[in-house]
């Protein structure tokens, strides 16, 4: 029992010291460190996705506009932890049953990137992913690649998180074939409804 508890009591002071290593070495000021750790105006881009919002979703199993699943749901979503993360918590009814999904958006400054986590109840695990606002297109776009449970095999996919309005954005997941064409796998609505 003192051993857990010594171990996590060194744990705890680790993680809070860690941002501050670089400033002992005299790499960066204790102020330079400070401020990385605190959100960012990458961050306030995030706060387009807030609210309460409706959404519609389409899955298509194979490349035609025909073969495709609807489904609807309902997302929360809020700034968490000082504002460093969108956390998303949704519900929705598709394939005939009910699917909860938990996702965190950030933006990690060590890299320059947004990072997304997320989970849902379609599977054992969770998918991470970077990506980038691109002003231009008015979306987040996130790629990364995650294994396939069925196939045992890795998949590459693309997220884009399109802007439409502040009241409308459009979600579309597709999948990155061998030959670098893209699947479209989910297209989702989403209209702010709070």
């Amino acid at each position: 029992m003192k051993n857990t508890l010594f171990s996590l009591i060194t744990l705890i002071v680790f993680l809070i010291s860690a941002p501050f290593s670089n400033a002992q070495k005299g790499t960066a000021s204790l102020e330079e460190m400070i401020k990385l750790t605190q959100p960012g105006a990458e961050h306030e881009l995030l706060a387009i996705f807030e609210g309460v919002w409706e959404q519609e979703i389409h899955i298509f199993f194979r490349s035609d506009t025909v073969s495709v699943t609807k489904g609807t749901g309902k997302i929360t979503n809020q700034f968490v932890l000082g504002s460093r993360y969108i956390q998303s918590i949704g519900s929705s009814i598709a394939f005939g049953m009910h699917i909860s999904s938990i996702t965190y958006i950030g933006f990690d400054k060590r890299f320059g990137k947004y990072s997304m986590f997320t989970m849902d109840e379609l599977g054992t695990y969770a998918v991470n992913s970077l990506g980038e606002y691109v002003d231009e297109e008015a979306s987040f776009i996130f790629e990364g690649n995650a294994l396939d449970p069925v196939t045992s095999e890795y998949l590459n996919f693309k997220m884009i998180y399109r802007i439409e309005s502040e009241d409308r954005i459009i979600y579309n997941l597709f999948f990155i074939m061998p030959d670098n064409t893209q699947f479209k796998y989910i297209e989702a609505i989403y209209k702010r409804i709070e």
